[in-house]
């Protein structure tokens, strides 16, 4: 029985009661900080990545670069090393990032799908009814003002 006499004046002693509610604290907080804290910086970090490159190829989403049927093998070869593709691959890259988040899903799959169109929506055949950019620059407005008023 004398171990079990040591054992336990250890656990009663206010030295281990102390590091043991350091620890928990120490527990606690990582495990705060991993689940809650980081994932809201990085939806954050996403978020203001969307709005920058929303910005930043405003221009490029409003004027789609235009594809001639009889010539489409040529004219995709010069859209692949246009600045429409890099949009078309930025755009896309964070519509399929903001899903990933485990809140604010409902919104997220708004933002994604929005993205996406814009991401389809940098070239257009000639003979199709699309109005030069004006649809894509549009959603580009609409998408900007959702996400600046429920940030």
């Amino acid at each position: 029985m004398m171990w079990f006499e040591i054992l336990l004046s250890i656990v009663t002693s206010d030295i281990f009661c102390t590091i043991i509610g350091g620890v928990l604290v120490f527990v606690i907080s990582q495990w705060l900080l991993e689940l809650v804290i980081k994932p809201r910086v990085e939806y954050k970090k996403t978020i203001d990545k969307i709005l920058y490159s929303l910005s930043y190829y405003a221009n490029i989403i409003s004027n789609p670069m235009e594809i001639h049927r009889d010539n489409y093998m040529e004219e995709f070869k010069i859209f692949a090393d246009s600045k429409h593709a890099q949009a078309s691959e930025e755009l896309r890259k964070l519509g399929c990032e903001i899903v990933t988040f485990s809140f604010k899903k409902e919104k997220n799959k708004h933002i994604s799908g929005q993205l996406i169109y814009l991401s389809n929506s940098m070239w257009y055949y000639e003979d199709l009814p699309f109005d030069k950019g004006d649809r894509p620059s549009v959603c580009l407005r609409e998408l900007q003002h959702y996400i600046l008023n429920k940030k």
